[in-house]
């Protein structure tokens, strides 16, 4: 299916030739836009990085336990998590790809335009047909396979490919969309995390892999086509004929998953019921006071009295939300007082949100200690993951930002918001720090509480646990000068192309990343206590580096504020 005319393309671009080759003056802009450095994409360099990583584990599988079972079953799980990415990827490509508000004004059929953005899926899917190549290529080459070996692992990859395709329209019509894009997420840092720390922890996952591979492949759907290899070492077993069954079964679904997203594929035009006016310094009316009588909009009188006693200018009293809000209102400037506004739209809400964290922190605490006992050990990874929740919550409320580096489409780029006021990015950030640091008391009560139950549940001294929660709290309060810098890079070209200014500004910020998770680590890890301080010092000071050296790249124009959107 094409949305153009080839004819008409060749036909255009002859006459453009012929205009050029007539034309002395177009020569030379041609010549002088040929001359011009041109500029690449990284993203396809990094993601054939990431596909050859995946070949040098699966290598590193079979030698390291002599089981060709170990590295099918990271093939396994590698498609496992590519289903959800994939299926994300769809979902994009069908509801929030760019070309969609264009498409949906042409006088075609919303089934052509469904068709055109699933061939693009299909063309960006096939950077894990390459991923699955190099897999297989990988293990053929630990195995010694011969020709025909070779042949069959790449028909396996392409069934695995196609398994994994099919899983994820699967998905995508009948799975949530807050799942899908939270899973997928969640993978993409953990993948990261697992690459960092893969040296400390290699020896024991391909441990368990190696124990329970030959269940995961068979178990998970993604394992099914995986399954097949097994032929490939061991010989062929009449059993491979339900794995195919299956699949069949899985591929015959495909048609059904389509059919589903294709029913709700339409352009409609949404209406919203008209909000009810909001009076300076008060509440919406709410359905009651309709109900009385009331009307929910104001008249011409009223509103031209609030206009000229100028009560429409009046701020959002937040700051007698809480002790906190007070505070930090006392803490600001004029200026950050009115940049505040401008980022947290309906004010800054301190008490509020924590007192719900503190109340996910309880409900994890009674669940653990019920579990401690009935069972007179817990499980470390239940212990996280329970933790993890809640101190998530934490973090992000610390971390907030509000929409200070949201960014809006303005003629084909993304701009981000704060480019549109005088905003600086010292000013910007001083006032972000200041929202931090007005919650630290919060997030070490917060991380106390918890340090000092995992301590409890793990059957650790105390003031183990209470130790590490202070470390993390220092690292966190640290950490909060490289995301905010990060902040400020998702509304630049800072990596949107590759070029040498580019390459260097990614150097730089990638070597202070690295060096300061290699130090925050080793702080934790460190058994003595001079050594873990001089690391939580440099970690520190390697924080502010990051923000100072992105800072100066910043203020010194090296950065365009109008980057093509990413997608």
């Amino acid at each position: 299916m094409k949305l153009h005319s080839v004819q008409f393309e060749h036909s255009l671009r002859r006459r453009v030739k012929q205009a050029v080759s007539d034309s002395q003056e177009l020569k030379r802009e041609y010549r002088a836009a040929k001359r011009q450095a041109r500029q690449y994409s990284s993203a396809g360099f990094f993601r054939v990085c990431l596909s050859l990583l995946l070949g040098c584990a699966v290598w590193g599988a079979v030698e390291y336990t002599q089981h060709p079972a170990t590295a099918l079953a990271i093939l396994n799980l590698w498609a496992l998590g590519s289903v959800f990415i994939r299926a994300k990827d769809l979902l994009a490509c069908l509801f929030m790809e760019p070309d969609l508000a264009a498409l949906s004004l042409l006088p075609i059929p919303e089934k052509t335009i469904f068709e055109w953005e699933f061939q693009k899926f299909i063309r960006r899917s096939l950077y894990s047909l390459a991923d699955f190549i190099i897999g297989y290529g990988a293990l053929a080459l630990a195995c010694d396979f011969g020709p025909g070996r070779w042949l069959l692992a790449m028909l396996l990859a392409a069934l695995t490919w196609t398994v994994l395709l099919a899983l994820a329209v699967i998905g995508a019509a009948y799975l949530r969309r807050t799942l899908i894009f939270f899973v997928a997420n969640a993978l993409t840092v953990a993948w990261v995390g697992l690459m960092i720390v893969w040296k400390i922890l290699a020896a024991s996952l391909l441990e368990i892999l190696d124990r329970w591979s030959w269940h995961l492949n068979l178990l998970l759907p993604t394992g099914w086509p995986v399954s097949l290899a097994h032929g490939l070492y061991s010989g062929w077993d009449w059993r491979y004929l339900g794995l195919l069954v299956l699949i069949g079964g899985v591929c015959w679904s495909v048609r059904l998953a389509l059919a589903q997203l294709r029913s709700g594929y339409e352009f409609v035009d949404v209406s919203y019921v008209e909000a009810p006016d909001i009076l300076p310094e008060s509440e919406a009316f709410d359905e009651a006071d309709e109900s009385d009588g009331r009307s929910a909009h104001l008249g011409e009188t009223a509103i031209e009295e609030i206009v000229q006693s100028r009560q429409f200018l009046a701020l959002t009293p937040w700051r007698q939300r809480g002790w906190f809000e007070e505070k930090l209102w006392l803490w600001l400037s004029e200026r950050e007082k009115a940049l505040c506004e401008w980022i947290f739209a309906d004010g800054v809400s301190i008490v509020g949100p924590w007192k719900n964290a503190a109340r996910n922190l309880l409900f994890v605490w009674v669940a653990l200690f019920a579990l401690k006992w009935l069972s007179a050990s817990v499980s470390g990874w239940l212990i996280i993951i329970g933790l993890g929740v809640p101190l998530g919550q934490a973090i992000r409320l610390f971390y907030g930002t509000g929409r200070a580096f949201n960014s809006i489409a303005c003629g084909g780029v993304s701009v981000p918001l704060y480019a549109g006021l005088a905003a600086g990015y010292r000013e910007l950030s001083w006032l972000l720090f200041k929202y931090s640091l007005i919650q630290l008391p919060l997030l070490v009560v917060f991380s106390l509480c918890g340090g000092a139950i995992a301590a409890y549940l793990t059957d650790w001294p105390v003031w183990h646990g209470l130790l590490i929660a202070l470390k993390l709290v220092c690292l966190l309060s640290a950490a909060r000068c490289i995301f905010v810098a990060l902040g400020f890079s998702s509304g630049t070209n800072d990596s949107a192309k590759f070029s040498l200014r580019s390459g260097c500004v990614l150097t730089a910020i990638i070597a202070c990343g690295l060096t300061f998770l290699i130090l925050a680590i080793s702080w934790l890890l460190v058994a003595n206590p001079v050594s873990a301080m001089i690391c939580g010092a440099l970690a520190m000071v390697d924080a502010f580096l990051f923000w100072r050296i992105y800072g100066w790249f910043y203020n010194t124009w090296r950065f365009d504020l109008m980057s093509i959107p990413r997608h």
